[in-house]
């Protein structure tokens, strides 16, 4: 568990993943708050694969946990490190659960926002239920699904664009919160987006977890590698619109 805090925390100091184009910040930025939205801080948004993998405890965590049970106990203790949690906002995107094979895309499980106390219980409880439950429908995706998907709801999500998963029902991964439908303006089928004029590239990131099986992931379908080149001329990236004020 000390190990993959320590991967996560590596993770971010070397900035990780940035979805939009442009300058790029030091990587210390991260953690002095110097960059980022809601008073300075940097966002950074855990996208977190719960396919069927995630559920194997052929790993050899400590305690005989499976390797999601690993990954959000890791991320939990990362968010309550006061000297982090203090200077950065956080959030947690997962792929929709338990509808068909035609249900795919992302879900908002904690939008992005500031580490309070009070933000902190609520997304611990949701980490929490997610390592309690890790092999129930409600938390586990079937294997297969494309990462393509997935991605671009992230893109969705920081624009505020509608979803790739576009149902009103509840996803089944926010059973018993509101947390989850504060990331949308229209539930469930329109993101509401963290981002505001101030933010560009050097203040929000990704950090995204695969746990793919061992052939590796599933390709993308065609209908989505179109939607991405239709975003920006090709599949390898993925566009924000720049914002003015």
């Amino acid at each position: 568990m000390i190990r993959l805090t320590r991967v996560l925390s590596g993770l971010l100091m070397a900035t990780c993943f940035c979805l939009p184009t442009g300058s790029i910040a030091e990587d210390i930025d991260i953690f002095t708050g110097l960059s980022g939205s809601s008073a300075g801080k940097p966002n950074i948004l855990f996208v977190l694969d719960n396919t069927s993998n995630w559920g194997r405890a052929s790993q050899k965590w400590p305690g005989g946990l499976s390797q999601g049970q690993a990954e959000v106990r890791a991320i939990k203790s990362l968010v309550n490190e006061s000297n982090v949690s203090s200077n950065i906002n956080f959030g947690l995107m997962e792929f929709v659960t338990n509808g068909n094979a035609n249900d795919i895309g992302g879900v908002i499980r904690f939008p992005i926002q500031s580490m309070t106390d009070a933000n902190k219980t609520v997304f611990g409880a949701q980490l929490d239920n997610a390592f309690n439950n890790i092999n129930s429908p409600d938390e586990k995706r079937n294997a297969g699904t494309p990462y393509g998907t997935l991605l671009y709801d992230v893109r969705n999500y920081l624009t505020g664009n509608n979803t790739v998963w576009a149902k009103t029902s509840l996803p089944s991964a926010l059973v018993g919160t509101t947390q989850g439908s504060n990331g949308y303006t229209t539930n469930y089928t329109k993101f509401k987006s963290p981002l505001d004029s101030t933010d560009n590239c050097g203040r929000t990131f990704m950090v995204f977890i695969g746990n793919p099986s061992s052939s590796g992931p599933t390709v993308d379908d065609a209908t989505n590698k179109a939607a991405l080149v239709a975003l920006g001329g090709d599949a390898t990236s993925l566009p924000l619109p720049l914002f003015t004020t």
